[in-house]
């Protein structure tokens, strides 16, 4: 399972964390230079935000509307990203005592969840409401939202267990109860859209796909830790790893991160929806960068997606249920698929810029609007409204 030859995108980093893919896109937060890098396929390397070196930790993750969310750790606060990468300040996470925070998510309905400090996990409301909504972890890390949004797993790095908990439509969080145990220490997480979630281990030198229970599905060893981790590519079959040498806590915080980092890339076998073009549909409009849509899709499988060929023409529609802030992808003009558990069809054509793109679904327009909505058609056509 772990005899693969991995390729390094970049080198020379010092802990590269948060590794997220998005936009066609590999992000990272590089503690140690203080920068967020994005690379793309070709390697062409941007730096997007900054904070200072001495930001130790820090993690992103977007809003539902594309802003950049920034957490700095060891100033308690969590910051946005303007247009020209400027930093402001989003949520004051102070009055939850001294300790740093470290990691976040966001749901689909904005919600954002960071942990950290003594063992909690805070959530920000969209109406920027600041909470405690657990306590008791012993190291909280990676996190991770799974179950269409309904569970939040969370990688507790002394205890060696992803910790789950159950995520209420107001975005409280209940039900907490240990996901899996594992033989090593976790750092950062990633799920596949099969319900495995990848562990980058820092002791454990690697990355396991572990199923619900423990078992393990695959395994990718590396030649110094492993701090983060993220699928992504074009049919999301490659695993993105950040990987360091780690010389213990001490040496880390007394002599910083040196410049052992590395943005690795390793070839996994990819979910088993890649197959169905609704899942394809999916991921093309995650790697365009219609974020509201593509996550929302790419969350809707299994139970929730509904498949098969229909005698007016439309082959394959998601109809999963909607929550408050989801977004919606079914046939256009199919009045049976517009009852309840689906967002209603909005007008396509008003306004909105359009461009063509050619996919293993068929040819694609995509249109640059706010309304999610989404067509694939048996001459194969498809419309996503964002």
């Amino acid at each position: 399972m772990s005899h693969r030859r991995p390729q390094t995108i970049l080198s020379d980093l010092g802990f590269p964390e948060s590794i997220r893919w998005r936009d066609g896109r590999v992000w990272l937060c590089d503690w140690g230079a203080g920068e967020v890098p994005a690379v793309d396929a070709a390697g062409e390397r941007e730096v997007v935000a900054r904070v200072a070196p001495d930001t130790i930790p820090f993690s992103i993750d977007w809003l539902p509307d594309g802003r950049l969310l920034v957490v700095d750790g060891p100033r308690r606060s969590l910051l946005c990203a303007g247009s020209d990468g400027t930093l402001a300040p989003f949520a004051d996470l102070t009055g939850f005592g001294p300790s740093p925070f470290n990691e976040i998510a966001v749901a689909a309905d904005g919600h954002v969840y960071v942990n950290g400090g003594p063992g909690l996990i805070v959530g920000v409301a969209p109406d920027g409401t600041v909470t405690q909504l657990a306590d008791g972890l012993r190291w909280p890390n990676g996190m991770v939202l799974i179950d269409e949004g309904r569970t939040l797993v969370v990688a507790d790095s002394h205890a060696s267990t992803l910790v789950a908990f159950d995520v209420a439509s107001d975005g409280s969080l209940s039900s907490r109860r240990v996901w899996t145990a594992l033989e090593d220490a976790p750092d950062g997480i990633c799920a596949d859209l099969d319900g495995s979630i990848w562990v980058a281990s820092v002791p454990g030198c690697g990355c396991v796909r572990v199923a619900p229970g423990g078992d393990v599905l695959d395994r990718v060893d590396i030649d110094r830790g492993c701090f983060s981790c993220a699928l992504g590519g074009d049919d999301g079959g490659t695993l993105y790893i950040g990987a360091a040498q780690w010389r213990g806590m001490e040496a880390a915080m007394s002599e910083g991160p040196g410049q052992t980092g590395r943005l690795l890339a390793v070839p996994v076998r990819a979910s088993s929806s890649r197959s169905d073009p609704v899942q394809r549909f999916a991921r093309l409009v995650l790697r365009e960068g219609h974020h509201p849509l593509g996550q929302l899709l790419l969350r809707g499988h299994g139970s929730q997606c509904t498949v098969g060929p229909r005698s007016d023409g439309q082959v394959r529609t998601w109809t999963g249920a909607a929550r408050t802030g989801d977004l919606g992808f079914h046939p256009v003009g199919c009045p049976d698929l517009t009852g309840r558990n689906t967002v209603p069809v909005a007008p396509t054509n008003q306004g909105a810029e359009t461009r063509a793109i050619e996919t293993d679904v068929g040819p694609c327009t995509i249109n640059y609007r706010r309304v999610a909505v989404a067509e694939v058609a048996d001459r194969p056509s498809c419309i996503a409204t964002t």
